[in-house]
């Protein structure tokens, strides 16, 4: 009885460090579509650590650049945006210490 219970514990413990991996990694928490200008789509895509921009061009070609986010000076946040960077990056940081904490879960039900 005592093993079907840290067995249960264990893949739950799994299932929740999966999940906040993938989602701590993904750049797709918010997808913002812009206007199509001269014939050129942007998506911008922002994740809890980086900002990526995929533009579409007219001949089909794609680019895609991404930059850390959020940054200081591109994203003004010493001045208007202070708030909302401290808290993306507070988010960001919590995500990462749910890692560690069901990294440390998962070793310890194992032991």
């Amino acid at each position: 009885m005592r093993k079907i219970s840290y067995v249960t514990a264990f893949f739950a413990a799994v299932i929740n460090l999966t999940i906040s991996v993938i989602s701590t990694a993904s750049t797709n928490w918010i997808v913002a579509v812009l206007p199509t200008v001269f014939d050129v789509q942007t998506t911008i895509y922002y994740g809890f650590t980086e900002r990526c921009q995929k533009s579409e061009l007219p001949d089909g070609d794609l680019s895609l650049k991404c930059r850390p986010f959020p940054d200081k000076d591109s994203d003004a946040c010493d001045q208007a945006y202070g708030s909302f960077c401290t808290l993306w990056s507070t988010a960001s940081y919590v995500s990462c210490l749910a890692i560690g904490f069901g990294a440390v879960a998962c070793t310890a039900i194992t032991l």
